[in-house]
């Protein structure tokens, strides 16, 4: 599938579940009606237990998201749990998408220190992810945003396991916060932010 089309078809299924709500529950979403998108989903938890603020954790992580991340980060928390800045920087649409109740679509490109290993001893293979997310918030109650679900679709991956074992630099490209009577395909333009060193 073309990678707008699964963030589109994603956030298209989330608003046909506000029915009469500003927004839907974890209740209203069927996997079953989700099967094709499955591979690309992700799911969170969202407490506001916590003595450091609000926390997120991961619960489910499709297959096509492991493997571009190369890493699964089922049951991790988002932001982490000191919230140090290269991983809140990550998640900040997460929290933002709590706090704002609305969805947040956005690309970003992490840079990574060269890998070395190439065909030649001396040759550095690069390290390099770009992907497109979409944040999207549920509520029980309709009021308090107690999960997430959303989509990750990665467009290039170049060796992106190694990115989590040294430094890298975190782009936002494009965001754009939405709200449920917003139609993603519209044209509108998207924030660019400047290159954060994480």
């Amino acid at each position: 599938m073309e990678r707008n089309r699964i963030i589109l078809q994603t956030f298209e299924y989330w608003q046909s579940k506000l029915g009469q709500r500003k927004l839907p529950s974890r209740r209203d979403i069927a996997p079953g009606e989700l099967r094709n998108l499955l591979p690309f989903l992700f799911m969170a938890d969202v407490s506001r237990l916590s003595p450091l603020g609000t926390e997120i954790n991961l619960r489910l992580m499709g297959t096509h998201i492991v493997r571009s991340l190369g890493i699964d980060l089922t049951g991790c928390p988002v932001g982490g749990l000191t919230k140090k800045w290269a991983e809140f920087t990550l998640g900040r649409d997460f929290f933002d998408a709590v706090t704002q109740r609305c969805a947040i679509a956005a690309t970003h490109e992490l840079h990574g220190a060269g890998l070395e290993g190439g065909p030649a001893s001396s040759q550095t293979l690069p390290v390099f992810l770009r992907y497109h997310r979409l944040v999207l918030p549920l509520s029980s109650d309709g009021r308090q945003v107690d999960r997430i679900m959303g989509a990750l679709v990665a467009e290039t991956n170049e060796n992106a396991a190694s990115l989590w074992d040294a430094p890298y630099t975190f782009d936002e490209v494009k965001r754009r916060q939405m709200t449920a009577s917003v139609r993603i395909g519209a044209q509108s333009p998207m924030k660019p932010e400047r290159l954060v060193p994480v």
